[in-house]
């Protein structure tokens, strides 16, 4: 399995400027969008652990019987899904730390949801008076000195702080003096529904790090960045990739030009597992197709036993994400989106982008053996499914063209003048129509497991012979069609034509070497001076313009 550098589907960014700054990193390299001095995607972060309580909601226990937990699994998260590019160094702290004023005060408001969100009260000091308050409490406790982010603990039990608490891009004062660090503290929505407080963390902070995140639309619950609470918790490939996280054997690399049939097999994306997380097809400068494999596993505990499938995704790195009709079901612009199967036939899909509202995980999934989905010319087969899914990319087969005279041929070549050198096919047209076909006999045979596309061989044979008029012409032809399970039989009737010449053993197999590239043809003229054909008619052959 071969197929281009990492560098070829690192697409940089290619959206048009406008009168706003681009809020986080759509493409190559996301660290242009960082918020914070401190947050590099690669290296190491300083943070802290900061536990806050209340005077009308005193903490309980000790703040790392909780907090332990979110830390180890932070840092168990970063190290698979950064390679561990980028670590944590923690600062923590095992004592609670009482803020000046009850929990009542520190109510936020969330800014992307136009307001309060549905929340019943008004915040009750500004942004710069809660972040102040908190960091002045804690910061006896704490070196901020090149911290990056500030990660909060509240007691389980707050419910007056209804959302979660972000700031990013603030400088605070600190005891190490003017401190520039992101900032955040769950509320009650993540405590009331028991949500992981883990991977809101995580999720927030890569918004600092420069991720625009909240892409591939059309589903949530398949990486964190789409849903920080979802059923997986997994990070894109197309973020990893742009984050610079990924190693070259992370991803399967290829350019639609460079596309021939090639397998794939996927670890899914919830799991820890050496091999291709992803196989990316770039289609141009700032578009690419993203296959990813997914399953229940380490990082995706939420789904239903059995779950799993193949999906697929359109980055297009001009777009900016519109979140302006999110929670209303409204079709919204963002730069990752998922493909949806609108229409099957009997083996393929034929996605279309999910537009509108989000839809149901399956819709998008690839589950069956032998199912493919096409899109811009490019077909993903699922060849096999279990453990680890398989998948087939090549080029989608044009549609067959059956010669049947001299009138068929011109029309199927001259229909697009970028398949033809038109000038020179205008003259040996010429030809074939002044001239007669001097071939002699023809004999087809065809394998007992192959189908022939062209029913009709013998129209072509006469228009190539009538092209070559006055060259010397063999007096019998004979043309062996077969497939891959067909390769013995197709060397037998090779062997027993080649009379009193050496056959060699793999004149079949040369042409047909494995399943997917079984598309070869070769010829020759025996001791008796027939003319003899093999030629492939597998699918593969049909995949690619360069091949049988």
């Amino acid at each position: 399995m071969t197929g281009d550098p990492l560098s070829t589907c690192q697409l940089t960014d290619h959206r048009v400027a406008s009168s706003q700054p681009f809020t986080g990193a759509v493409a190559y390299p996301a660290s242009n969008f960082s918020t914070e001095p401190n947050l590099q995607l690669i290296g190491t972060t300083k943070v802290a652990f900061i536990p806050i309580d209340f005077s009308d909601v005193p903490g309980s226990g000790k703040p790392l019987d909780v907090g332990q937990s979110q830390i180890d699994n932070v840092n168990a998260w970063l190290k698979y899904y950064t390679n561990d590019k980028l670590k944590f160094q923690w600062q923590v702290r095992n004592e609670w730390i009482r803020a000046p004023k009850p929990s009542t005060q520190y109510n936020w408001a969330h800014p992307p949801s136009g307001g309060y969100a549905g929340q019943s009260t008004p915040q009750a000091q500004t942004d710069t008076e809660m972040g102040t308050q908190l960091i002045n409490a804690a910061k006896a406790y704490y070196d901020f000195t090149g911290v990056g982010a500030v990660f909060f603990l509240l007691p389980s039990a707050t419910r007056a702080i209804e959302t979660e608490f972000t700031l990013r891009g603030r400088v605070w004062q600190t005891n190490q003096g003017a401190q520039q660090f992101s900032f955040f503290a769950p509320g009650a929505y993540i405590y009331a529904n028991n949500l992981p407080i883990w991977s809101w963390w995580i999720h927030e902070v890569l918004h600092s790090y420069g991720l625009e995140g909240h892409a591939p639309f059309g589903y949530v619950d398949l990486n964190i960045m789409g849903n920080q609470s979802g059923k997986s918790s997994t990070l894109s490939t197309w973020d990893a990739l742009i984050s610079g996280w990924l190693n070259p054997g992370d991803v399967y690399c290829v350019s639609k030009e460079r596309i021939t049939p090639t397998k794939v097999t996927l670890v899914p994306a919830e799991r820890e597992q050496v091999g291709p997380r992803a196989a990316m097809i770039t289609l141009n400068d700032h578009q690419a197709l993203v296959i990813e494999s997914h399953r229940k596993d380490k990082w995706g505990t939420g789904w239903y036993d059995g779950f799993g499938g193949v999906t697929a995704y359109l980055v297009d790195t001009s777009i900016e994400n519109d979140r302006t009709g999110e929670g209303r079901g409204d079709d919204v612009r963002r730069f990752a989106v998922y493909l949806r199967a609108d229409g099957r036939t009997a083996d393929s899909w034929y996605p279309t982008l999910v537009t509108g509202g989000n839809v149901p995980v399956e819709q998008l999934l690839l589950k069956t053996a032998g199912k493919s989905f096409t899109y811009a010319g490019i077909r993903v087969t699922l060849v096999s499914t279990g453990a680890n899914d398989e998948i087939q990319i090549s080029l989608e087969a044009p549609a067959a063209v059956t010669i049947t005279s001299l009138a068929s041929l011109d029309a199927a070549l001259t229909a697009s003048t970028s398949a033809v050198a038109l000038a020179a096919w205008t003259k040996s047209k010429a030809k074939v129509e002044t001239s007669t076909a001097t071939v002699g006999t023809v004999t087809t045979l065809i394998g007992p497991n192959s189908t022939l596309d062209n029913p009709t061989p013998r129209v072509g044979i006469d228009l190539a012979s009538r092209l070559y008029a006055g060259f010397n012409q063999v007096a019998h032809l004979y043309l062996i069609y077969y497939g891959y399970q067909d390769i013995d039989w197709a060397q037998a009737q090779y062997a027993a034509l080649q009379t009193g010449l050496a056959t060699g053993d793999s004149a079949a197999r040369n042409n047909c070497q494995t399943e997917s590239t079984c598309w070869g043809a070769s010829s020759w003229v025996n001791a008796a001076g027939d003319g003899i054909i093999l030629s492939t008619v597998s699918p593969w052959g049909k995949s690619d313009p360069n091949h049988s």
